[in-house]
Parts: C-alpha cells; structure tokens; sequence
C-alpha cells in the first residue's frame, strides 16, 4: 500500500490529540505534513514534499520511504514513537515521567514497573524520562505501566545512561 495524505479532518484530529495528551502547540505542525502508511503516521516536512512532486510530477504519489514515523498503529488513537518524542521533545510539556534507576531498568527489560505512581491518571501513553533523558515510551493500563520500549534499543540505552543491571 502506498502512502497517502492524510485528510484535513484526519491532521486536526492528531494535532488536538497531541495538544491536548501531550501539550504540543499546533502551530508546531504547520511546516509538516501528515502520510498515512498501513503501519502508522509518518511526518514529512512541506519542502520535501514540494520537492519530490517537482521531481516525480504527481501530487498523489509519494516513495514508500519518505517521511519518519511519527504514531503506529492501523487507527486513532495511535501510539506514539520514538521518533515523536525525538522531533517534538522540546514541545512535550505532559505525560512525561522521571522514573528511579530501579524503573528505568524494568523499563529497559520490558517488565512490569512497580512503585510508579499512576494515581489520577488516564490510560494511555506515556513518555518515561531517567535524569532528564528519555527511556522510552511506556503504557498506561488497567493492570499497570508497560514498557513500549523496543528490545533493539534497550542494551545500548542502558550504556548511554549508565544505567546498572542490578
């Protein structure tokens, strides 16, 4: 399946979402475009856009690789990447969590977070921060926080941030 532009209606919906879960100010997005790929939201800036329809001549056609992937998932509301914390961290100003050395190391094993307060909060996800560097992303549910964080990524994370296996 090719990529295809997302709707008005469609963007509009992600932009108050992540407004509204992650306090990310909507005019962040006016230099982006939104594709939509059968697994997930990708972001592309306008420019390259322009670019490629200068290249290519169609407006409806786009490579199967531009953009980054931004939400997986087949439909709303999507999770949340890596790479959207990456892009937009400096626009992130909810659901963000310091979690202990403890936590964090559960979180880099894909196990259970214990003794992480989730009192007053929604399900949903959640970004996990261990001295101000993100960890990863981790899931709010009816049994508890679990890791999102992906195995590929959990080794290296845990030398980055000098992070024990206790």
């Amino acid at each position: 399946m090719w990529p295809s532009l997302l709707s008005t209606e469609e963007c509009e919906k992600i932009i108050h979402y992540c407004k509204e879960c992650y306090g990310v100010d909507p005019s962040v997005w006016h230099n982006y475009s939104l594709l939509k790929k059968k697994e997930g939201v990708w972001v592309v800036p306008h420019d390259h856009l322009k670019l490629w329809h200068q290249v290519q001549g169609s407006p409806d056609s786009f490579p199967e690789g531009l953009g980054l992937r931004l939400f997986s998932g087949k439909k709303f509301p999507y999770k949340i990447t890596y790479a959207f914390f990456q892009l937009f961290s400096s626009h992130i100003n909810k659901r963000v969590i310091e979690v202990s050395e403890a936590q964090a190391l559960s979180l880099l094993k894909r196990s259970e977070v214990e003794d992480l307060d989730c009192e007053g909060l929604n399900y949903g996800y959640y970004i996990g921060v261990f001295k101000g560097r993100l960890i990863g992303i981790m899931l709010l549910g009816k049994e508890g926080w679990v890791s999102q964080v992906p195995k590929s990524l959990s080794g290296q994370l845990r030398k980055d941030l000098e992070i024990s296996n206790k």
